[in-house]
């Protein structure tokens, strides 16, 4: 992946994986890390006007989610005590993987 430009175009569904940078306008660069076949992405969730989070997020297009937040992160931001909830818990993720809501 050293090199190579990753182009995400949700609007039409598409996805590239490019030697260099083509046409750029209306897009947004984004810095990415890759390791261990992995894309991490920098992002920042507001989960109210006190509580923001910033970090790194796991870039997985195979998920039906958008932002899952683990348990640890729960428990350090105090989360449990924000209401109304909607708890989520994922037995095996990935291909196969299950879920319940």
């Amino acid at each position: 992946m050293d090199g190579k430009v990753i182009t995400i175009d949700y609007l039409n569904e598409l996805m590239a994986f490019e030697d260099q940078l083509g046409h750029t306008e209306g897009f947004t660069s984004i810095p990415i890390r890759y390791e261990n076949r992995r894309i991490y992405v920098p992002l920042t969730v507001a989960i109210s006007e006190g509580i923001i989070i910033e970090g790194e997020g796991l870039m997985d297009l195979g998920s039906s989610g958008t932002v899952e937040l683990t348990s640890w992160v729960a428990q350090k931001y105090a989360l449990t005590n924000i209401t109304p909830q909607i708890r989520y818990s994922t037995a095996v993720g990935g291909i196969g993987g299950a879920a319940t809501k």
